[in-house]
C-alpha cells in the first residue's frame, strides 16, 4: 500500500538542488525525492534486474559521431527496398 508524506520547511538550497536534479533527470520532483530516499535507505520496490539497469543507463544510446557514421555505413543498404521482392 502506498502512502503520502509531506515535508515542511525545506531550506532554499535543498529545494533548488532537488528541482535541479528533477530537471536534469527529466522527472517529477516527487519521483526525484522518492529515488533519492530509496537510494539513501537502500530500498527499492523493483526487482534486482531493474535495479541494476540504472548502473548502465549512462552507456545506453550514447554514440560518438564517428561511431554513428560507422554504424550507418554498415547498415545503410538494409533500408533499401527492392520492389521485385514484394511481387
Amino acid at each position: 500500500m502506498s502512502s503520502s508524506i509531506t515535508i515542511h520547511n525545506i531550506h532554499d538550497k535543498l529545494d533548488q538542488k532537488i528541482r535541479q536534479l528533477a530537471k536534469e533527470r527529466n522527472t517529477s520532483i516527487n519521483k526525484t525525492v522518492k529515488k533519492l530516499l530509496e537510494k539513501q535507505l537502500n530500498i527499492s520496490n523493483k526487482n534486482a534486474r531493474q535495479n541494476n539497469l540504472h548502473a548502465f543507463q549512462d552507456l545506453c544510446g550514447i554514440w560518438s559521431e564517428d561511431e554513428f557514421n560507422t554504424f550507418n555505413d554498415k547498415v545503410g543498404d538494409l533500408s533499401d527496398i527492392n520492389p521485385d521482392d514484394w511481387q
